[in-house]
C-alpha cells in the first residue's frame, strides 16, 4: 500500500461516490457524454483511472483502453500515435481473437502481419485500418491528420465490430497539446479530435488534467472543441475520516487521534504525501504512532524526502520564477503588488511571472490579482529553504 503507486481493488478507497457514479454512466450505451476530471498531482486521478479500467474489464460488453500522457518519454505525436495503438489493441486482445502481443504485431513483415489479422477473422475494414496504424512508420511521408483521426477512430471500428462499447481512460489528456509533429505545420489536435469522436456511437472519453487553466480551455469556453462534451468533475483531497480509515487499515501500529491530526493538518489529506508518510511511519522503530512521532517524520520528510521531491520541481523553474516563489513562501504574500513591492520589482514583471507559473500549475489564480500555491507542501519546504538559487 505504501509504494507511492496508484491503488486499485481492496486498496482503492474513499473515492466512492466518484466510482459509482461514473461506472453507471460509462456502462449505459445510450449515454455518450463523457468525463473530465481535474485535480492537482498526488491526488488520485491515476487510482481513479485504473480502478475503472479494472471494474469495467469485468463487464462483458464493454472495452475499457486506459493510456498515460505521462509515459511518454519521445513527446511526438508519431511516438504517441504507436504507444496508443499498442494500448488499444491490447486491450482489444480476447475481443479481436487476436492470437499475438500488439508489440509482436508491430514488428511483424507486412505479409505476415496481414496472414496474422486474417486468422483473427475479423473484417476487411477493421484489418486495414490496423495495418495502416501498425505499419504507419514504415512510410516515407505520413498525413498527421489522418494518423490522428485513424488512430481515434480505431476503437470505435473494434466496438462495432465485436458488438461492445469502448471507454477511453486517458490520464493526463491535455499533454495533448505539447506534441509536436517532427515534419508539418502544428494544429489543434483537440478540435481534430472532437470531429472524429463526435461521429462516434460506441465511444466515450474519460480524460484527467492537472492543470485546471489547461482543462478549463479545452471545456468551458463556448468555442472550446470539448464544449458541452463532458460532465467535470474536481477530485479533492481524502478528508480526515477518509485519512483515519487509510492509517488504520495500512500502518499495522495505534496511531492515536493526535497524531491523525498531525498528519491529516500537514498534508490537508493529499493522497501522495500520505502514502508517503505512511511508508516512514510504517518503517519507524516505535511501536506506536503518537503525535510526537508524526511530527518527527513530518520534518524528516521535509529535510530529506522534501529535498529529493522539490529539489527537481525547482531545477525546473527560471531563475526569476524562484526568486518569486521564496518570496511569497517566506513572506506570506499573494498579489504583484506586494511582490514587487519586496523585490523591488515591476507589478507588471511579476504577474508575467505569475501568470507563467499558473500555466505549470505551481501557483493558482484564486480571485482577481491573488495567487496561491497549488501545492502548500512545497509553499512550506520553501519557506524553510531561504532563497533557492
Amino acid at each position: 500500500m505504501w509504494g507511492l503507486l496508484p491503488v486499485t481493488g481492496k486498496d482503492f478507497i474513499n473515492r466512492t461516490a466518484e466510482i459509482d457514479d461514473i461506472l453507471r454512466a460509462l456502462k449505459d450505451p445510450g449515454i455518450r457524454i463523457g468525463y473530465a476530471i481535474s485535480a492537482p498531482v498526488g491526488t488520485g486521478k491515476t487510482s481513479l483511472l485504473q480502478e475503472l479500467a479494472r471494474r469495467l474489464a469485468l463487464e462483458q460488453r464493454v472495452i475499457p483502453i486506459y493510456f498515460s500522457l505521462q509515459s511518454l518519454s519521445d513527446v511526438t505525436l508519431e511516438n504517441f500515435v504507436k504507444r496508443f495503438v499498442i494500448a488499444i489493441l491490447q486491450a482489444s486482445e480476447s475481443k479481436l481473437k487476436l492470437r499475438h502481443d500488439a508489440k509482436d504485431l508491430m514488428e511483424s513483415p507486412l505479409t505476415i502481419l496481414d496472414k496474422l489479422l486474417r486468422d483473427a477473422r475479423i473484417s476487411d475494414e477493421l484489418r486495414e485500418a490496423i495495418i495502416l496504424l501498425v505499419t504507419f512508420e514504415r512510410e516515407k511521408r505520413v498525413d498527421k491528420h489522418g494518423l490522428v483521426e485513424a488512430v481515434f477512430d480505431l476503437p470505435e471500428k473494434i466496438a462495432k465490430e465485436t458488438d461492445s462499447r469502448c471507454v477511453f481512460l486517458l490520464d493526463e489528456f491535455t499533454l495533448l497539446a505539447d506534441l509536436k509533429p517532427t515534419d508539418e505545420r502544428l494544429f489543434d489536435i483537440f478540435s481534430l479530435i472532437r470531429s472524429v469522436h463526435e461521429k462516434h456511437q460506441r465511444c466515450v472519453l474519460v480524460v484527467t488534467s492537472s492543470n485546471q487553466k489547461a482543462i478549463d480551455s479545452i471545456t468551458l469556453a463556448s468555442d472550446a472543441p470539448f464544449y458541452h462534451q463532458f460532465m467535470l468533475k474536481h477530485l479533492k483531497n481524502f478528508s480526515r475520516e477518509a485519512t483515519k480509515q487509510l492509517y488504520e487499515k495500512n500502518l499495522d501500529k495505534r496511531i492515536n487521534d493526535a497524531a491523525l491530526k498531525e498528519i491529516f493538518d500537514f498534508t490537508q489529506g493529499s493522497p501522495f504525501y500520505l502514502q508517503f508518510l505512511g511508508r516512514m511511519l510504517k518503517g519507524a522503530a516505535t511501536p506506536n504512532v503518537t503525535e510526537d512521532v508524526a511530527k518527527n517524520a513530518i520534518e524528516e520528510f521535509l529535510h530529506q524526502e522534501g529535498e529529493m521531491i522539490f529539489r527537481e520541481k525547482v531545477k525546473q523553474l527560471s531563475a526569476k520564477e524562484r526568486l518569486i516563489l521564496s518570496c511569497m513562501a517566506q513572506h506570506g504574500v499573494k498579489t504583484p503588488s506586494e511582490i514587487g513591492k519586496i523585490m523591488n520589482y515591476s507589478q507588471t514583471n511579476v504577474r508575467r511571472f505569475l501568470a507563467i507559473l499558473e500555466e505549470k500549475g505551481v501557483l493558482v489564480n484564486t480571485s482577481r490579482g491573488v495567487f496561491v500555491f497549488e501545492d502548500l507542501i512545497f509553499k512550506r519546504w520553501l519557506a524553510q529553504q531561504g532563497v533557492v538559487a
